[in-house]
């Protein structure tokens, strides 16, 4: 005759449920906190972005002013 050896394990119903929650929890904490980081460093970009655009912009706008300048003086050095 064979014999089984039985292991006896109690589960806590409430224990599974508050690793549940604190499993819940620690992960919406790390998922906002990854959120919070990613906003922030979009933010830095767009930023880089507009100082970068804005610098374009003044250099188009002195290449025009040099542009005008230039032809300004070729009209009244013609002959």
């Amino acid at each position: 005759m064979t014999t089984m050896l039985a292991i006896v394990v109690s589960v806590n119903i409430f224990l599974i449920a508050l690793l549940c929650i604190f499993a819940f929890v620690l992960g919406y904490l790390l998922r906002s906190s990854f959120i919070s980081k990613c906003k922030k460093r979009i933010s830095e970009l767009e930023k880089d972005m507009l100082r970068d655009n804005a610098r374009i912009l003044e250099l188009e706008k002195e290449k025009v002013e040099l542009q005008r300048v230039w032809n300004d003086r070729n009209k009244t050095n013609q002959p």
